[in-house]
């Protein structure tokens, strides 16, 4: 039960940071989504094959999978996981219901960068002495 507690506590923060940057915003979500896009921080498809380009579809998706397979595969913590079901059946939901909070939980943070991003887009709470270090953004 401490991962679902863990879960239920990232997600509820999350959810407030949305709330909260979104309620801040006049246009709510879309304003948001339009500042995020005319700034240039959001690129949703980039089929280069560069390996030298910092990030690309092609990059994520293949990094991501190399990534979480391993860790479905082979993590002593989800072997003991599916181990520990009484069938197969059984760590097969088990593994569904983890991939589909993981999938809730990476929506969750990039929409709170994208709030994040579009409540400090004029500003640098850095630059101007507000924050002394980058974990202070949130709060301020």
């Amino acid at each position: 039960w401490t991962d679902a507690w863990q879960v239920g506590i990232m997600l509820s923060g999350l959810v407030s940071i949305v709330v909260a940057g979104v309620s801040r915003e006049s246009g709510g979500m879309k304003t948001i989504w339009n500042n995020s896009l005319s700034r240039d921080r959001v690129e949703l498809v980039n089929w280069t094959a560069d390996p030298t380009q910092r990030s690309s579809t092609v990059s994520i998706f293949l990094g991501e999978l190399i990534q979480w397979s391993a860790v479905y595969t082979c993590h002593q913590t989800q072997v003991q996981r599916y181990c520990s079901t009484k069938h197969v059946s059984t760590a097969r939901w088990s593994l569904a219901v983890n991939i589909l909070v993981l999938w809730t939980v990476n929506i969750g943070a990039i929409m709170s960068g994208l709030v994040i991003f579009s409540v400090y887009k004029d500003c640098d709470p850095m630059l101007s002495n507000a924050i002394k270090k980058p974990i202070q953004l949130v709060p301020y």
